[in-house]
């Protein structure tokens, strides 16, 4: 049955996004609509990893024993850790094309209340981190560790580096993702828990949906 998850939440997840992309856009270009599509991609995978791995993580958040503040200061810096990894990387690398530059000039054109859905439906990306870090960390980390920790943690890095292949359809656009990976995996062997590789990685993805709407607001 692990292995049926293992290749079911990222692959189902990708598979609904392209199908809903391209179905959408046969009918509209409408910003904030294609992003309620992609909201619905990620929803079904979301909810899928939270019905299968809901024992892990009551069980993991049981075991959380350190103050609130703690924790935020400890997700701040894990987040700081991996903007500096990512972007030491993307400095050693060519510039590409970005395919979101045409989505943020119509995103500025958008009447204010477009706007406001187009951000609250960027709530994707924060389900796509639960799925993301139980697929990745818990799931392929936690169980191929078993048997050789650092394989399983480059393997896990590396695959979930193209797993963010869709975004600029570039394998070197890849690296600074596994770099990511690789943090996250570390995090994941010292800490023993999941919520805290989860923590780190909404709040990062959340920080770039902020400023995705604070600089084309």
């Amino acid at each position: 049955m692990k292995e049926i998850k293992l290749f079911t939440l990222i692959p189902l997840q990708l598979l609904l996004m392209y199908l809903s992309g391209n179905i959408v856009l046969c009918y509209t270009d409408n910003i904030a609509v294609l992003q309620f599509s992609e909201f619905i991609s990620t929803l079904i995978p979301f909810l899928l990893a939270i019905y299968w791995f809901k024992d892990v993580l009551i069980s993991d958040w049981k075991k959380i024993n350190i103050s609130w503040w703690k924790i935020v200061i400890c997700t701040l810096i894990g987040v700081a850790i991996l903007e500096i990894v990512s972007n030491l990387i993307y400095l050693k690398l060519p510039v590409f094309t970005d395919p979101a530059s045409t989505e943020n000039i119509i995103f500025s054109n958008l009447p204010s209340m477009q706007k406001i859905f187009y951000f609250l439906f960027s709530s994707s990306t924060l389900l796509t981190a639960v799925t993301e870090e139980l697929n990745f960390r818990y799931l392929f980390l936690g169980r191929y560790t078993k048997f050789n920790k650092v394989l399983g943690l480059i393997l896990s890095s590396i695959l979930f580096g193209l797993a963010h292949y869709f975004i600029q359809f570039q394998l070197l656009s890849c690296l600074p993702y596994m770099a990511m990976g690789l943090v996250l995996g570390l995090i994941y062997l010292f800490t023993k828990n999941i919520w805290s590789v989860i923590f780190i990685h909404i709040t990062t993805n959340l920080f770039f949906a902020v400023l995705i709407l604070l600089f084309n607001w």
